[in-house]
């Protein structure tokens, strides 16, 4: 028995598309990838990144890793959605616990710590795509100082290095056991402007996939309605 192939949105398709573009480019040692999925609630961002996850367990198998048995466990993809409360070191924290490695509250390291344990995490866990999904609920939120370091957090995952470290060249170089990742953001439209004013993040995000609100118009919106 046959099954139909799944009927994806047109921005679905493009977000595979381009996430599967910037992983070809990471594969021929180019630097890491950020995309911005925006789109309101309910357009169907969250179903577009269940598909991207499926999909790229399966790129990822090109990877002489991918398919080498060790003792370290593997997370190519690794996914976090942000809550009213997040804030960088509340996201590290998650994230950290889903690479393995328990924060306890009462023994929490400052955010500094967290940064870099987290980036090494990856490494060692071989993440090659982190979704982090409605992140305007952490970039939008709080004082300047908390959505600073939000920002920061998303600039230094992209230069796999800690900001205060030596190791943070920016552009990754054979020999030298450099590890990139593609970073896909999704939240509301809220968050473009936090992207468009900061050169830094425009520039590291500048593939930027729109989720169409479907209706009766325009036609194009009500032929996928």
């Amino acid at each position: 028995m046959t099954t139909k192939p799944e009927y994806l949105l047109t921005f679905q398709r493009d977000l595979l598309d381009s996430v599967l573009m910037s992983y070809e480019e990471l594969l021929r040692g180019r630097n890491s990838q950020g995309l911005i999925l925006m789109g309101s609630s309910g357009v169907g961002k969250t179903h577009g990144l269940d598909v991207l996850a499926s999909k790229f367990l399966d790129w990822v198998q090109r990877e002489p890793w991918a398919t080498t048995a060790g003792i370290q466990p593997i997370s190519p993809v690794l996914r976090y959605a942000a809550d009213a409360k997040a804030d960088a070191n509340s996201m590290l924290t998650h994230l950290l616990a889903r690479l393995g490695k328990v924060v306890l509250k009462e023994k929490r390291p400052g955010l500094g710590k967290l940064e870099a344990d987290f980036l090494q995490a990856m490494h060692a866990r071989r993440v090659r795509l982190l979704i982090l999904e409605e992140f305007h609920n952490a970039i939008l939120k709080g004082t300047p100082q908390l959505r600073g370091q939000a920002a920061r957090l998303l600039k230094n995952i992209w230069n796999m290095a800690p900001e205060d470290s030596s190791l943070g060249w920016s552009k990754p170089a054979p020999g030298r056991d450099d590890w990139r990742v593609i970073i896909v953001v999704s939240g509301t439209e809220e968050l473009l402007p936090v992207f468009d004013k900061d050169a830094e993040l425009s520039s590291r995000f500048s593939t930027l996939v729109r989720a169409q609100q479907l209706g009766f118009t325009p036609p194009a919106a009500f032929k996928e309605f």
